[in-house]
């Protein structure tokens, strides 16, 4: 029985099967079931699709467990079912293909982000491969491939998932868009030996854009990595043919562009997205004469070049704004919140901002759609701001409306006109505001964004990639200080504020508490509730329940149900204020002097002073 560690020591040229989905769809499979349950279901028909690409030549075969990884299956309700699933698609494989054929463990994504960009730890992301490597180890398969990741931080994960509970060999594949690099724009010369430093067997690249584009990333990776190459392209990318996407690229033109990809190196090939075993049947007849370049003529870029090549020094706290010297020095800074106008006008904006400047304000604050109210952008107010009337502005930046992509061009856009103050939020979701059925994006939240900022004032995009000088942002987030737990973790955030030190505790930058392995640590939000605190500070005050919330501040009338159960809770504070009641019902009602609340007059136990507001205005 060969093993995919095996076919690595012959040296020879090999083909995997192709799309699994696509041949389940056109075998009439809705697109809304879950596909990965289908082994236990319908494993007579998991199993065809298996044994039509061995029949077509294929030598080795992935179960149909792309997507069956607990995060995924949750969405059906089957994450309890991971082990399970996996373990059942594996003997499917096994006993469709026989002997002769390895059987590969395929694991996809997880589908959804990981940090720094993301809310998901890396090491929840790794426990969750994790639980999909045990069942298809306990299903008896030859090796792992670990497919379609765009993230290299996800696939690293996976491969750790692997090692830790396996020696299998693990074939490690990206996928990349039309421009050759990731979503994350990394390039194959940044994911190549990242991939292989990690332990991968095989890198390479599948699903995509179609034969061409692999190939031109596949005679990338040649010259960077020493490891064999594997590629599965899609057959080309889908067009709307009347009501239908058809994948347009013949079995020939596939087959014709997999014998280049093995001349350009690759010693693995098969297909992705809309391949069928007609295509796996011409390319196996156009691979085997094929000879594969020889790993001794590549040339490697170690992973440790890479980073020099892209490394940049930052530049220091004080060099970037007048503001960001001021907090490099520790001196008092004093800001003034502008809102930007509901219209097109900035005139009454730029007078406030003029005033404030003559009152000696180190800089005006700029919300983004506080409340989620639309207003004019807050990048474009404070380039107004700072070019008409020489205040710099602190411009606060939401993630609410914007996807990575657009984040990323909104912050190089402002970085060339000028800004260098931002303070970063997640940002109020739509329904807060006057339009509950705008959508919103929250691509990332204001970790991500804080961790996407850091990058670029180190010069490096998303991906790891170069983007030239640095930016000169002094970022900053709004914090929760009502923690629960014990003290913040010493060093657990340093926004660039001490000497214009990096975040800390996390190779790409701050990381979340999830991963902390229980050390409570200060907390990114959106912006603290300040109604909910001022709540809970009148609440203490009047001696009334917390659960009350602050739009309940006026005194009840009339006897309280509950007063016997807040007798037992309050030490009799209850019985005193019944006591109070009863005395003010036998006596007229006071027109003037203290407010109805003030006193013992007030409700809430114990004749306890009422709220009578913050500044002079009463609490509404």
């Amino acid at each position: 029985m060969p093993t995919l560690r095996a076919l690595l020591d012959d040296g020879r040229v090999h083909v995997l099967d192709g799309a699994m989905g696509t041949m389940l769809y056109q075998k009439g499979v809705f697109v809304n079931v879950c596909f990965d349950e289908l082994a236990v279901r319908q494993p007579a028909l998991v199993a065809e699709v298996h044994a039509d690409y061995a029949s077509a030549g294929a030598e080795l075969v992935e179960t149909n467990t792309f997507g069956a990884n607990p995060l995924k299956l949750a969405q059906y309700g089957l994450a309890a079912e991971t082990e399970a699933l996996n373990a059942a698609a594996a003997r499917v494989a096994r006993e469709a293909v026989g002997p002769n054929v390895a059987v590969l463990g395929a694991i996809g994504p997880l589908g959804v982000r990981l940090e720094p960009f993301g809310d998901l730890a890396v090491a929840d992301a790794e426990a969750a491969f994790g639980r999909q490597v045990d069942g298809l180890l306990r299903g008896g398969v030859d090796g792992f491939c670990l497919e379609t990741f765009s993230d290299v931080v996800e696939l690293e994960a996976a491969i750790r998932a692997v090692r830790a509970r396996s020696d299998l060999a693990i074939m490690a594949q990206m996928t990349i868009t039309v421009d050759g690099t990731t979503a994350f724009g990394t390039e194959p010369e940044t994911f190549g030996p990242a991939l292989e430093a990690a332990g991968a067997d095989v890198i390479g690249i599948n699903c995509s854009i179609g034969p061409q584009g692999v190939l031109e990333a596949i005679e990338r990776l040649a010259k960077v990595v020493r490891v064999p190459l594997v590629a599965q392209p899609n057959a080309g990318l889908p067009r709307d043919v009347g009501d239908r996407k058809m994948y347009m690229a013949s079995p020939e033109y596939f087959a014709e562009y997999g014998r280049r990809i093995v001349e350009a190196g690759a010693r693995f090939v098969g297909g992705c997205c809309g391949t069928t075993p007609d295509h796996v049947r011409a390319l196996r007849g156009f691979v085997r004469a094929t000879a594969v370049m020889a790993p001794a003529a590549r040339t490697t870029i170690g992973m440790s070049e890479q980073t020099a090549m892209h490394a940049v020094a930052g530049v220091p706290l004080a060099e970037r704004s007048a503001f960001g010297a001021k907090l490099a020095a520790r001196e008092w800074v004093t800001t003034v919140e502008i809102v930007p106008p509901r219209g097109v006008d900035p005139a009454p904006m730029l007078e406030q901002a003029r005033q404030l400047k003559a009152a000696g304000v180190d800089g005006v604050n700029i919300p983004d759609g506080p409340r989620a109210q639309s207003r004019m952008g807050a990048l474009i107010s404070g380039i107004l701001i700072e070019r008409e009337t020489g205040l710099e502005a602190v411009v606060h930046y939401a993630c609410r409306d914007r996807n990575l992509l657009g984040m990323l061009s909104d912050l190089l856009g402002a970085a060339a006109a000028g800004l260098r103050n931002l303070l970063i939020v997640t940002g109020d979701p739509p329904k807060m505001g006057p339009y509950p059925d705008a959508t919103a994006v929250f691509d990332i939240d204001a970790i991500g964004l804080t961790n996407l900022v850091a990058r670029l004032n180190r010069g490096l995009d998303p991906g790891g990639n170069a983007i030239g000088a640095p930016t000169r942002f002094v970022h900053g987030v709004g914090l929760n200080p009502r923690v629960t737990g014990s003290r913040p973790r010493a060093g657990a955030l340093c926004l660039e504020g001490g000497g214009g030190g990096l975040l800390r505790d996390h190779p790409a930058g701050l990381r979340r508490p999830a991963a902390r392995g229980g050390v409570a640590a200060a907390r990114a939000l959106r912006r603290p509730d300040h109604r909910r605190d001022l709540a809970a500070r009148l609440a203490a005050q009047r001696r009334v329940p917390r659960e009350r919330g602050p739009r309940h501040h006026r005194p009840r009338r009339g006897a309280r149900p509950d007063a016997p159960r807040l007798a037992r809770r309050q030490g009799g504070g209850a019985r005193r204020g019944g006591r109070d009641r009863a005395r003010n019902a036998r006596r007229p009602a006071r027109l003037g002097g203290r407010r109805a609340g003030g006193g013992a007059d007030g409700e809430g136990g114990g004749g306890g002073g009422g709220a009578e507001g913050v500044n002079g205005e009463p609490v509404r």
